[in-house]
């Protein structure tokens, strides 16, 4: 991401030539990152990890065991099949990720003031030990929690998340003691909670990925990606874009970073093949629609789970997306989300 045109034009010159960095400026989309804040974490304010500031009467979301248990621990196939299944036979508080000041949003975003309510907090819950599995809205809770922040409190560590990482943890060391290859599960970690990092916002400018809406929908870059020494330098570019930047891997609104495609086609999907996606020459028929339908989509939060736990042989994005009416009608429980991995 680039904190002004300027910067990436400068950065852009590096590699094309000036008629074609004037053809990808066109295609920048401008969205929110993350950087340490550097303060000491006060209430309300946007954090990764830790544990979430909820107002008075707002409880620390729990997920329901799902009616279709037995179908998606079946999705999780011979490794994961058994651990889904035992882990979603009974209720469980959904992780807590991270927690953004809209506030603080509208005041560093354009975007996020026209598109986002300016008050409250918007918190965001996951379920990790299914969500790779299935992308319906149980599978995360979307809080927009207007309380004053005088009236915040800071929740404690549910018992059901800590019973689950001690067991992980004891599968954990059993295994590694067995096969002698593998370390002790180290003490301070956690695959279920990420640490408290304060962070602060700031208005940025994305190059968009070639697979997402806002690259395909562009005619003047997908006309100069034709040519595939400059498709080459391109896809290189945005490999490479995040080096050196200090940015986090985190990102509020704007073009999504598909992992795999963008996210947005695999929300329809949800919606309207319950049952699975269509394949082979039906896919190809289906698609012009899906495309259309994933146009009335936006990215609300993508989250890098190898940036929130700090961990970095951990893999996969979650995409939060939600369509544009249910954002304007902040019917934020219809959020969907999208995980993928490569």
């Amino acid at each position: 991401m680039f904190e002004t045109i300027d910067e990436a034009r400068r950065r852009l010159q590096d590699v094309f030539d000036p008629a074609q960095v004037e053809t990808i400026i066109t295609a920048l989309q401008p969205c929110l990152g993350f950087a340490p804040s550097g303060a000491k974490s006060a209430p309300g304010q946007t954090r990764i990890g830790g544990q979430p500031d909820l107002g008075p009467g707002i409880e620390w979301p729990i997920r329901e065991v799902p009616a279709n248990l037995d179908e998606i621990a079946k999705r999780g196939g011979f490794n994961h099949g058994d651990r889904i299944l035992r882990d979603l036979s009974q209720p469980r508080a959904y992780e807590f990720l991270l927690q953004i000041s809209l506030e603080e949003a509208a005041a560093v975003s354009p975007l996020a003031a026209e598109l986002l309510p300016s008050e409250g907090r918007l918190l965001f819950f996951y379920d990790g030990s299914s969500g790779p599995w299935r992308s319906d809205a149980a599978a995360c809770r979307v809080i927009w929690d207007r309380s004053a922040p005088d009236g915040l409190k800071e929740m404690p560590l549910p018992q059901s998340l800590i019973v689950q990482r001690d067991a992980f943890v004891a599968e954990w060391n059993e295994a590694a003691a067995g096969r002698g290859t593998l370390p002790p599960y180290p003490l301070d970690k956690s695959p279920f909670w990420g640490p408290k990092r304060p962070m602060r916002l700031a208005s940025r400018l994305g190059l968009p990925n070639f697979l997402s809406l806002e690259a395909q929908s562009n005619a003047g870059l997908l006309k100069l990606l034709e040519n595939d020494e400059t498709r080459e330098d391109y896809d290189s570019f945005f490999a490479q874009a995040w080096e050196g930047t200090g940015q986090l891997r985190q990102q509020f609104l704007g073009a999504p970073l598909p992992e795999q495609d963008d996210p947005r086609y695999d929300a329809v999907v949800e919606i309207e093949y319950p049952q699975g996606p269509p394949r082979g020459e039906a896919w190809k028929a289906a698609f012009p629609r899906i495309e259309a339908a994933a146009a009335d989509w936006l990215l609300l939060m993508q989250v890098s789970q190898s940036d929130y736990l700090q961990d970095r042989s951990v893999e996969g994005t979650v995409y939060f997306v939600i369509r544009k009416d249910h954002l304007a009608a902040r019917a934020f429980d219809k959020v969907l989300p999208i995980y993928q991995q490569t």
